[in-house]
């Protein structure tokens, strides 16, 4: 039998006003010095309880991206950074941990156009064709980078798919673009950037003359294009993310690297922009504030860049909170610190005192485009557990866990809560993993649709924190449970329980299907349409239940939109079982597929996740 009990949650409004200020930080690591999960937690919780409420998290550094991406694996045959990430996935640990403390969180790009440095290098040695050169034909650059070319449209293809590859598959609130500029001027002289220049100025060559102000004013305009290509994509994708860039300021950043943002933010193709006016002292940061704000129409769009460092030097504190003030007193709604994050601390008492003393909301966005977590720790009021469960040191979310050993066979703990908004839910839960515990703990999720069971191996150190289950669909007034860690497990381990929580999801893949298939798409009323198992590595059983269901086609989509599998119509019991195969018999890579049937012209869904 199983127990739960249902918790509801009652979200009220706020207390007391809010201000209307972007406060913004990038997440930003040094070197090989990888954040852990726990490093990702705190420093989440750090920036919430100093009133931040944006963070922009690294997810494309040295030539590879911070999450598993098909695209980057499409090219180089690997899916991540394979020297530092052994298998995470950086980018969604850090979405769940930002939005669990109601940050908002942009993907940020954070290296651009560089392809790599020394010889980790995937993208060099996939396509050599794709590199940036010198004059002399060199494809090296400061600090041994690698620079991808400019004006070679695979690789403005490539950039762009990153780019949209996160925004269709994370539910981040944003894509910020960085190092859009070249690495110097003596840059622009690879066969696809020749090429280009020829074909527009009658057959001739690029000036050898690299500070040639023609030739300058050519190559900054090619990155105006790649710009407003890659900001029509990303919308196209999922119009309500930000795009945004922090560009070098103007004109430094033209004059040595042919970056002119001004027709980023002018005509159109960036959200808001974030010049870097790092400076130690608010009468410079002052000066040149104010000359980067006479380049933008709209003063509204711009967050200037405030930085806690120069030059290995700690900017003086009170210098730090006057060019907040200077800010505020240009009438800007925003700003975003370059936080070297170690030093946090020396700056967030004096933030929380003074500016940051109550919490803001982004311009722009109100409190439905995020709404609160789900949390539901083991000992809240209302979880139910059987059998023998004990109180486990090691810290769990809420400064403990709880273990049942594998004698105690029919243990269990059940977590239930009543759901207030129909959407799209992503299903975590809490782990500690230790060597002794179960490789095979049991957890089945429980919803109207149906039910969904999982073995998780609570042994595995990339598993602690926060695991991902599932994508869930949830209507409003529905009682969820996630019954865990049924304890079926084999002797001389144990099995530990914590914390669920659901957080409300904006992924476009799963809350836009309209732009996906043509045609009216409705959530499922008359009928329900379950995949079990979900995900799935082998096979999935796909089942309808609903009045009048028999022979409605099923069709599988994958994200883009494409048909991939036509199942033959259902008999009388409105079951298929698909096994992960296309129309040609040829097996599709991992991903979510998008599960539809038609009935008397209108289209219901559901999703499917593969893993291989």
């Amino acid at each position: 039998m199983r127990h739960h009990i249902t918790i509801l949650l009652v979200l009220t409004g706020a207390l007391f006003a809010q201000d209307v200020e972007l406060r913004g930080t990038w997440f930003a690591w040094a070197g090989s010095n990888v954040p852990t999960k726990a490093n990702i937690t705190q420093t989440m919780e750090d920036l919430a309880a100093a009133n931040f409420n944006l963070v922009y998290f690294d997810v494309w550094r040295y030539g590879y991206p911070y999450y598993q991406s098909q695209v980057f694996e499409d090219v180089t045959g690997i899916s991540t950074d394979p020297y530092q990430l052994e298998g995470r996935d950086i980018l969604m640990e850090a979405v769940a941990e930002a939005h669990r403390v109601g940050l908002q969180i942009e993907a940020w790009f954070e290296f651009g156009f560089v392809a790599g440095v020394g010889a980790n290098d995937h993208i060099k040695s996939a396509h050599p064709e794709w590199l940036a050169q010198k004059r002399n034909g060199s494809t090296e650059f400061d600090n041994s980078f690698h620079w991808l070319s400019h004006c070679n449209s695979e690789v403005q293809d490539f950039l762009i798919g990153l780019c949209t590859e996160v925004a269709r598959n994370y539910d981040v609130d944003g894509i910020e673009l960085d190092r859009i500029r070249y690495p110097g001027l003596d840059c622009g002289y690879d066969s696809a950037t020749v090429a280009l220049y020829a074909a527009e100025h009658n057959g001739n060559q690029p000036p050898t003359n690299i500070a040639d102000a023609g030739w300058m004013s050519w190559k900054a305009e090619k990155l105006t294009q790649f710009m407003a290509a890659c900001y029509d994509s990303i919308k196209a994708v999922n119009p309500d993310l930000t795009v945004s860039n922090a560009p070098i300021v103007y004109p430094y950043g033209y004059s040595n690297f042919c970056q002119d943002w001004r027709p980023w933010i002018n005509e159109g193709y960036l959200d808001n922009v974030a010049p870097q006016v790092y400076r130690a002292t608010n009468s410079s940061y002052t000066y040149d504030l104010d000359i980067q704000l006479s380049y933008v129409n709209d003063q509204q769009l711009v967050y200037p860049g405030i930085t806690t460092m120069v030059n290995s030097d700690m900017v003086d504190v009170d210098e730090f909170l006057d060019m907040i003030a200077t800010t505020r007193a240009r009438g800007l709604q925003g700003h975003v610190i370059w936080y070297h994050l170690p030093a946090l601390a020396s700056y967030a008492e004096a933030l929380i005192e003074g500016p940051y003393a109550n919490s803001a909301t982004i311009p722009g966005r109100d409190s439905t485009w995020r709404q609160a977590a789900i949390v539901i720790s083991e000992n809240d009021p209302g979880v139910t557990r059987t059998g023998n469960w004990q109180t486990y040191s090691t810290k769990g979310f809420g400064g403990s866990s709880i273990y049942s050993l594998a004698v105690d066979q029919g243990a269990s703990i059940s977590y239930s809560a009543d759901v207030e908004n129909s959407g799209w839910y992503e299903a975590y839960v809490y782990i500690n993993a230790l060597w002794n515990a179960t490789q095979d703990a049991h957890i089945v999720l429980y919803h109207q649709h149906g039910e969904t069971h999982y073995m998780i191996d609570q042994t595995v150190s990339g598993h602690e924190q926060w695991y991902k289950l599932d994508d869930v669909y949830l209507e409003a007034g529905e009682s969820l449970t996630l019954l865990s860690m049924e304890n079926q497990i084999e002797t001389g381990t144990f099995v530990f329980a914590d914390a669920v929580m659901f957080l409300n999801s904006n992924r476009v893949g799963l809350t836009a299907p309209v732009s996906i298939i043509p045609g009216e798409m409705v959530q499922p009323e008359t009928f329900k349409l379950s995949c079990f198992p979900n995900p799935f590595n082998a096979s999935v059983k796909i089942k309808l239940s609903g009045p009048a269901l028999n022979n409605l086609p099923v069709h599988i989509y994958d994200l883009e939109g494409r048909l991939i599998r036509e199942l033959n119509q259902a008999s009388s019991n409105s079951s298929w079982t698909w096994n992960g195969l296309n129309q040609s018999g040829h097996v599709v890579p991992s991903g979510v597929y998008l599960i539809q049937a038609q009935d008397q012209g209108r289209r219901y869904f559901t999703k499917v996740l593969l893993l291989k």
